[in-house]
C-alpha cells in the first residue's frame, strides 16, 4: 500500500535589487534547501553567456555548483512565495535512494563551496557559520546511517574509524562547534556530534537507519523537522 504525505517548501517573497542584499539571502535559501536546485530558478541567460556558465559533470551536486558559479555574478533576484513545482518521490525506486559511496565526500564539498562562497563575498558571520553547522550536521548523520548500508561493506571497526577520522576533519572543526539545530531531536544528534561521543553518534546512525528501512514515513517527518 502506498502511503502518501505532502510537505511544502517555500521561502518569504522578496523583490532584491542589489547585490549585498542577494548575498545575505542565499545562506536563508539553503536552509530552505532551496539554492542548490536549478528547476526552481529563472537564470539570466545575459549573465550565463557574459562569463560563459556550464553545468559541470558532478555527481549530485551539478545544480549546486552552477548556482555556486551563477550567484557570484548575480546582481538582483525575486522570490516568489509559491510552490509551482511538484515533485514526486517514489521511496526506494527514486534515483535520490540509489546507494552513492561517495555520499560524504559530495556533500562535504557542497558546505565547503558555500562557505568559501560567503568567504568571499566577507559575510561568514557567526550565524551563517551556525546555520551551515546545522547542515554539515545533517549531512554528516545522513552518511553515518548510510554507513550502516549492507552495500557500504564497511565493518564496525571501519566505521568507528570513518568518526574518528571526521573529528580531525577542519571543516568539521570550523562549523560543527557553531551549529544550532532547530528541532529538539537534531539538537541532541548535534550535541553528540559537538561532544565526539562516538558511540552514541554510531548508536543514533543505526537507529536511524532502522527507522529509515522500517518506518520511512516516521523517517520522512523527522528529516523534514527544520
Amino acid at each position: 500500500e502506498e502511503v502518501r504525505q505532502t510537505f511544502v517548501v517555500s521561502h518569504p517573497a522578496k523583490n532584491i535589487d542589489n547585490a549585498e542584499a542577494l548575498r545575505k539571502e542565499i545562506i536563508y535559501l539553503e536552509k530552505s534547501t532551496l539554492y542548490g536546485y536549478s528547476w526552481n530558478k529563472f537564470f539570466s541567460l545575459r549573465l550565463i553567456r557574459e562569463n560563459n556558465l556550464r553545468f559541470e559533470q558532478v555527481k549530485l551536486i551539478e545544480d549546486f555548483k552552477f548556482s555556486v558559479d551563477f550567484f557570484y555574478h548575480a546582481q538582483a533576484m525575486n522570490i516568489l512565495d509559491i510552490t509551482p513545482y511538484h515533485y514526486k518521490k517514489r521511496g526506494r525506486g527514486s534515483l535520490t535512494e540509489v546507494f552513492v559511496p561517495e555520499y560524504f565526500e559530495v556533500h562535504r564539498e557542497r558546505v565547503f563551496l558555500l562557505k568559501k562562497q560567503h568567504e568571499d563575498w566577507d559575510i561568514l558571520s557567526y550565524r551563517v557559520k551556525s546555520i551551515l553547522g546545522n547542515i554539515y550536521s545533517r549531512y554528516i548523520f545522513s552518511a553515518i546511517q548510510r554507513n550502516f548500508d549492507e552495500r557500504s561493506k564497511l565493518t564496525k571497526s571501519q566505521r568507528k574509524q570513518w568518526l574518528e577520522d571526521l573529528y580531525k576533519d577542519e571543516l568539521f572543526n570550523e562549523l560543527i562547534p557553531h551549529a544550532q539545530a532547530d528541532s529538539a531531536i537534531f539538537k541532541v544528534l548535534t550535541s553528540l556530534l559537538k561532544k565526539k561521543r562516538t558511540f552514541l553518534v554510531l548508536l543514533a546512525g543505526r537507529v536511524i537507519y532502522t527507522v529509515k528501512n522500517k518506518m520511512p514515513l516516521v523517517f520522512t517527518n523527522i528529516q523534514q523537522s527544520r
